[in-house]
């Protein structure tokens, strides 16, 4: 009896531990999946932050990177708030600038001019390690998958790869097809109840932009 006991104990242990194998392998193929996103697998993104306090929502910020085979073009907006009063509730400053033959473009006093050498490096990506996650969960279905996380408050800054104080709560959700990632949505709750979504998508298709003339 007891030899029998200890063979059901076995098999249940040896269970278990080959579905947190499974588990475990699927998140270091997202962990991959996320870290192996540069210029050499994809065209592209759109990174978007978006601000909710109260009732009123506004893009403090938007960036576009698009490349036509050779170059780069890249778009940010940034948006702030104005004082109270002001005839507007926002405003919004929008710059261009390109990344060609390994020089970045942009403007100086009115004129495109080359201002030395840059890359394309794709910041903003998040810190996606197995020990920041509280919890998580993947979901597959045909060849999709969704990837979500809620983060360790105690690793929060590492986790953003910056200095954060003040948040209550962090999660991201990560979207992919074929084991390649196509998008990725970062929510972060203030303790004073302001909402912070920054979203990341991938561009899979060249653009047709041209470089204008530059000093």
């Amino acid at each position: 009896m007891k030899k029998k006991l200890f063979s059901i104990l076995t098999l249940l242990l040896l269970s278990v531990s080959l579905l947190t194998g499974c588990v475990d392998k699927e998140l270091q193929n997202v962990i991959n999946a996320y870290a192996n996103i540069s210029s050499e697998t994809i065209k592209g993104y759109t990174q978007t932050v978006k601000i909710t306090q109260g009732d009123f929502s506004y893009e403090s910020y938007s960036k576009q990177v698009e490349f036509n085979g050779a170059s780069y073009k890249i778009t940010e907006n940034t948006t702030v708030l104005n004082e109270i009063g002001a005839s507007e509730r926002v405003t919004t400053t929008r710059e261009v600038s390109y990344i060609d033959n390994g020089c970045l473009i942009k403007e100086v006093e009115g004129v495109l001019t080359n201002t030395g050498s840059a890359t394309t490096d794709f910041k903003g990506r998040v810190n996606l390690r197995a020990e920041y996650f509280s919890s998580y969960s993947i979901t597959s279905e045909d060849n999709k998958k969704v990837f979500t996380a809620d983060i360790v408050s105690s690793s929060f800054s590492s986790f953003a790869n910056s200095s954060v104080s003040g948040v209550n709560t962090m999660n991201i959700t990560i979207n992919l097809t074929n084991n390649k990632v196509n998008s990725s949505i970062l929510k972060i709750t203030k303790a004073d109840g302001t909402e912070v979504v920054i979203e990341f998508t991938v561009t899979g298709r060249i653009s047709n932009f041209a470089v204008p003339a530059y000093n």
